[in-house]
């Protein structure tokens, strides 16, 4: 029976095109709120610029929280990565002095129990 899609290490979920993009829409608030606060390019309402200000705001601070999520989900890869490579961690490694690796000990146990 399937379990469901299986998610790899290095699939981040797009979570840096997505921090870039919602930070550049940041930016862009932000320009717009310093127009707005210098020429009053927009409309005269006063409740434009505040409303403009927590946009922005909202905006830098989801794609920060999207930036700091794709750096964790990178550091996450690196060490998956480290660890599939680690030769340490392998279970296929012979002992040394015996012929055959699927015996491992157990060809010692057996000649202790002929003993």
């Amino acid at each position: 029976m399937p379990l469901g899609k299986v998610y790899s290490v290095y699939n981040d979920l797009r979570t840096h095109t997505g921090a870039l993009v919602i930070l550049g829409i940041g930016v862009v608030f932000l320009v717009a709120t310093i127009l707005q606060a210098a020429f009053h390019v927009f409309s005269p309402a006063e409740d434009l610029a505040g409303i403009l200000v927590a946009v922005t705001m909202l905006f830098f601070g989801m794609g920060l929280i999207l930036f700091f999520f794709s750096r964790m989900f990178k550091r996450l890869a690196d060490i998956a990565s480290e660890i599939e490579n680690d030769e340490t961690l392998r279970d296929d490694i012979e002992e040394p002095g015996c012929e055959n690796p699927e015996q491992g000990s157990a060809t010692t146990m057996d000649s202790e129990r002929k003993d």
